[in-house]
């Protein structure tokens, strides 16, 4: 992930859903590490006032590798890997395992060049 700060784009989807954009993730580096990494980062408990909380979140991945249509279905398959995940067990990311096509879509907008 490069280190420039527009590069990259984290936003609250809403409740306590976020979306993080990584717009330079580069093909063959490992998107695991990175949801491991935000795992990491969460797992360690905080004071709130007078409690001592704990946070856990489940991580839906989705690739420009996946060949999507639009924007919607990004986000869409993105929740299915976040929901996958959740029934796994808390703490846990997944990456969104599309059925095989019968014929290839066309590259797009929200496909790897």
């Amino acid at each position: 992930m490069s280190d420039e700060p527009d590069s990259n784009v984290v936003a609250r989807f809403g409740g306590d859903e976020f979306v993080i954009l990584i717009n330079d993730f580069r093909p063959g580096t490992d998107i695991g590490k990175v949801a491991e990494r935000l795992l990491n980062f969460l797992a360690p408990a905080y004071s709130v006032g007078e409690r001592e909380v704990h946070s856990t979140a489940s991580i839906g991945i989705v690739t420009s590798e996946q060949c999507t249509e639009n924007a919607e279905a990004v986000i869409r398959n993105a929740d299915v890997a976040m929901y996958s995940a959740k029934r796994r067990g808390k703490g846990r990311a997944e990456t969104f395992q599309a059925a095989a096509p019968k014929s290839r879509p066309p590259r797009g907008r929200f496909c790897q060049s």
